[in-house]
């Protein structure tokens, strides 16, 4: 299955309107960090700097209209489609699994913890250094129970092939982040992004999504 997603180069702020973020409203504005890969529904041709681009499922500020993503220059376009710019790539790849949380968890000790390799000294102060990829369509959820059990406000479907950048803490000495695993769900938080009106303390299944180390 060939998907089309949207690839952030820099940190971004996408905006409901062709306009100056700074002249929008915060309900009209969404922060995007660097190395985040949304799932796209639709896109247009860069106009005026910017690509135009809507979501599959993803709901940023409960709006599921269009987006607009500054550009930059326009790098390179191809044959089939795929767009190169200077902060945004449009590219239509096939999916790739990573590794599990499930996986990773049955080669570890303790299972109420999943601990993800990241070296300290080269992280140094660096936030968003770790990802959270979606294997397959599923939801995120505010607890970690099944999602028909939930509230709709407590609960976000994201399709497979999303890439979201997570705020964790830095490394510890032994150059692993840890992640709380409760009733076979993993435990994070967003870095920039809040979905619902929620970033942090989401829970997703651990048979669903791996976690790896952003670009």
């Amino acid at each position: 299955m060939v998907l089309v997603r949207a690839f952030f180069k820099k940190d971004t702020i996408i905006k409901q309107k062709l306009a100056q973020s700074s002249d929008l409203p915060a309900s009209q504005i969404q922060k995007i960090p660097r190395g985040s890969l949304l799932v796209l529904q639709s896109f247009a041709s860069p106009s005026s700097n910017h690509v135009k681009i809507s979501f599959t499922t993803l709901d940023f500020q409960n709006f599921t209209g269009s987006w607009f993503a500054f550009t930059g220059s326009v790098l390179q376009t191809t044959p089939d489609g795929q767009i190169f710019t200077q902060d945004v790539d449009i590219i239509k790849q096939p999916l790739v699994a990573v590794k599990t949380i499930d996986q990773r968890l049955s080669t570890q000790s303790p299972k109420n913890v999943v601990n993800i390799s990241a070296n300290q000294q080269a992280i140094g102060n660096q936030q968003g250094f770790l990802k959270i990829v979606f294997n397959t369509d599923t939801f995120i959820k505010r607890q970690p129970v099944p999602a028909e059990t939930l509230q709709s406000n407590l609960v976000q479907a994201v399709p497979a092939g999303t890439e979201l950048i997570l705020s964790t803490n830095l490394p510890s000495t032994s150059n692993v982040v840890s992640f709380p695993i409760n009733n076979s769900h993993v435990q994070f938080s967003l870095k920039d992004i809040a979905l619902n009106g929620f970033g942090q303390n989401w829970f997703a299944y651990t048979k669903h999504v791996g976690i790896e180390l952003a670009s």
